[in-house]
């Protein structure tokens, strides 16, 4: 449906005088007469469109219905951007959750599940995961040299090497101020 309004290039709120105006404008700047072969039949084009607008724009009952038909393309050419839209957005979260789930398929690690076996009840398999992790936590001491400590005393032993820091730098600027004061003072002599 074509937009009159946009033809005539005036606002949907213009009033009929306006209209006419305007109508008389674009007639006399696009008559046929002014225009020669291709140009020509643009301008008749452009005529007709300009005639069927204010034809309909020009007429109160006209411009109501039309007004109305055009309010409802307006809202269904909305509806159906927003319908795009969220297809378009429902694809992109469909892709993104696929890719999340091969991610999670790819790093899954076999872990037995409690409902196919029977036997087992929940806390024993916490033990038997508990044991195996004290187990390779046991070989992995073994095999490096570190010798054991606790988070305490890694963190006692980190303040006290910086404290000791701060106090050998602090001992060599005083250092450094007495040296320098040794030397202005004999060097004013």
């Amino acid at each position: 449906m074509e937009n009159y309004y946009e033809i005539l290039e005036v606002n949907e709120k213009a009033s009929i005088e306006i209209i006419k105006k305007v109508f008389k404008i674009h007639i006399k700047k696009n008559h046929p007469d002014l225009f020669t072969g291709k140009e020509k039949l643009e301008a008749e084009e452009k005529v007709k469109k300009l005639n069927e607008a204010y034809a309909t724009l020009s007429d109160e009952i006209k411009r109501k219905e039309y007004d109305l038909k055009l309010e409802q393309e307006r809202k269904n050419s909305e509806e159906h951007i927003y319908l795009e839209n969220l297809e378009i957005e429902n694809e992109k979260l469909k892709k993104e959750l696929q890719r999340k789930n091969d991610i999670l398929e790819y790093y899954s690690i076999d872990i037995p599940n409690i409902n196919e076996t029977n036997n087992i009840r929940f806390k024993d398999d916490i033990k038997d995961f508990k044991e195996d992790d004290n187990e390779e936590e046991t070989e992995i001491k073994e095999k490096s040299n570190i010798p054991k400590q606790t988070y305490t005393q890694y963190i006692l032993k980190t303040i006290f090497f910086n404290l000791l820091k701060i106090f050998c730098v602090f001992l060599l600027l005083i250092l450094g101020f007495y040296i320098i004061k040794y030397i202005l003072s004999y060097g004013a002599i």
